[in-house]
């Protein structure tokens, strides 16, 4: 299966390339600025260029395309709003284009904070998103236009994502905060998870899609 991940210096794409590599799966990744130092095919992409996101589609001509690139801090999402919406969500015509052209499934990466947190219970699959910020209101403004575009696409709607990043091999996530605040003797004791708060380690999440995929693919054909 070839697979393309976009973002793939990211902690979740670069744990996407490390299992996809394990799993034998023919890889190819996209970077912004530094060139990670993984073994697979890779080309610089600015997801706001739009044609350049077509061509390096059609270029791999992949199986899967996983979509781990996004701007996801959310304070700067708030300050930039602007900004987010170019990289969380105009792409996504583009993207959901060149998948469909290259008869690639797309799985999309997008967060929880498309929901306000109003509800009481864990959120599924069917309730109705209601974002409080900027960098939610652009996350679901690309998953609509993934849905309207793409060819029957996956999306993920994921949780703090935590987990070692196979790039630089350190802590990314909670965990690393909360490491680093003990190393720097700072105060953690204000720190309240509610019942229905979820961490997601980047490695199980991908080991999970993994099985997806192929079975996803196996029906798509």
């Amino acid at each position: 299966m070839r697979v393309l991940t976009l973002g793939i210096n990211g902690l979740l794409g670069s744990n996407v390339v490390t299992s996809a590599l394990d799993q034998n799966h023919e890889v190819f990744g996209t970077y912004h600025t530094t060139v990670p130092s993984f073994d697979i095919s890779m080309q610089q992409l600015d997801v706001t260029e739009t044609d350049r996101v077509s061509e390096v589609v059609r270029s791999v001509d992949p199986d899967w395309v996983i979509n781990c690139a996004a701007m996801t801090d959310v304070d700067g999402c708030e300050r930039a709003p602007d900004r987010a919406s170019e990289i969380n969500a105009q792409p996504m015509e583009a993207l959901s284009e060149a998948c469909s052209n290259s008869s690639a499934r797309l799985l999309h990466v997008s967060t929880d904070y498309v929901f306000g947190g109003g509800q009481t219970g864990p959120y599924d699959e069917l309730a109705t998103p209601d974002p409080r910020q900027v960098y939610g209101r652009s996350k679901l403004a690309g998953e609509q236009i993934v849905r309207k575009q793409a060819q029957d696409p996956l999306i993920a709607r994921l949780s703090f994502v935590y987990g070692i990043h196979r790039h630089s091999k350190s802590l990314a996530g909670f965990p690393a905060w909360l490491m680093s605040a003990l190393d720097e003797n700072e105060s953690v004791s204000s720190i309240r998870i509610s019942t229905y708060h979820r961490h997601a380690p980047a490695k199980l999440l991908v080991r999970s899609w993994s099985s997806s995929m192929r079975d996803s693919l196996a029906s798509f054909t």
